[in-house]
């Protein structure tokens, strides 16, 4: 929920902090099963939805954007683990790996440590330590780019963690963060992001969903 008097404008894009992809016409690289011309840059970088509503909107607002040719692979097992990967995005700009929470409060980034601790810093949305869930997306992420790094063709394609807060406190101007190559965002930000113009064509896009389907089987 971004905090205002009337409801912002809906973000279209990314703020500066974030890596911008150069958007070119989704035709302009045209992958097949021949030859896969990925000219793309390797970047770095729950029980999700405990309420039904939220899922919803949210889940809408991924669906629709199969208009822009993004391929959606949900709840898919995670090797290795018990846990679910809740949403993996495939679109024009790239992979994104999404983990989405309904936790009420401000997400901000808090330094800690000192003489005794090795200093770093923690996510925290309002007083709950939530930097748990960065450590889970971060794994979840590596799993997913270490599937397409064993695929020659799909290797440069770059992969990013989002995590969502549906209902945090979110300031009008900016609040996005960034910790350990995970973004913190609000779902607006999250749905410009993966629907924003890269340089894959759909049958690049196409062939990634179905290697990562066929790897990650549900």
């Amino acid at each position: 929920m971004r905090t205002a008097a009337t409801d912002p404008p809906r973000v279209t894009s990314a703020p500066p902090a974030f890596r911008q992809v150069t958007v070119l016409p989704a035709d302009v690289i045209d992958v097949n099963d021949q030859s896969l011309a990925w000219a793309a840059t390797p970047d770095a970088s729950g029980d999700v939805y405990p309420d039904v509503a939220a899922k919803d909107e949210f889940a809408v607002a991924l669906d629709a954007l199969a208009e822009r040719g993004v391929r959606l692979l949900r709840r898919v097992p995670m090797p290795g683990s018990v846990v679910n990967i809740e949403n993996i995005a495939i679109g024009s700009s790239g992979v994104y790996v999404l983990d989405a929470k309904r936790y009420q409060g401000r997400p901000h980034l808090r330094l800690g440590g000192g003489l005794l601790r090795r200093r770093g810093e923690s996510l925290l949305v309002g007083r709950r330590d939530c930097t748990e869930l960065v450590t889970l997306l971060r794994r979840q992420v590596g799993v997913v780019s270490k599937l397409l790094a064993d695929n020659e063709r799909m290797a440069a394609v770059p992969v990013r963690g989002l995590l969502v807060f549906l209902d945090g406190d979110w300031p009008v101007l900016g609040g996005a963060e960034l910790l350990d190559g995970v973004e913190i965002l609000w779902p607006e930000l999250a749905i410009a992001e993966i629907g924003q113009l890269g340089l894959l064509g759909q049958p690049g896009i196409d062939a990634i969903h179905d290697y990562l389907a066929d790897c990650l089987p549900t």
